[in-house]
């Protein structure tokens, strides 16, 4: 008879285990659980590849924030040149010595 206590503590302690041995962080339990079974260079194999892919997942990330960063600035910065130049082309106020030049 399986009591359901013991299957828990059986889980639990897999997947104590799985960590323990450098189970992928993102793999499901029932994978992690799986890892166990695998031959040790398997095993190794998967732990070093998956965390090459987070530490190359965490690098493409830290970039593209780098990236909105540096366009947000440039965008601020386009803004800024926009204002001045529409200030820059407005005509200022004149006392009405070049509103009759025309007529």
């Amino acid at each position: 008879m399986n009591s359901p206590v013991i299957a828990a503590l059986r889980f639990a302690r897999a997947e104590e285990l799985a960590a323990a041995l450098d189970a992928p962080r993102s793999w499901s339990k029932e994978a992690k659980l799986a890892f166990l079974h695998l031959p040790p260079q398997l095993q190794e194999f998967y732990a070093v590849r998956e965390k090459e892919r987070d530490r190359e997942s965490r690098r493409c990330q830290n970039e593209a924030a780098g990236a909105r960063k540096a366009l947000a600035e440039a965008q601020q910065q386009l803004e800024w040149a926009r204002k001045a130049l529409a200030a820059f082309q407005q005509p200022e106020a004149t006392d009405g010595i070049h509103e009759n030049v025309a007529a």
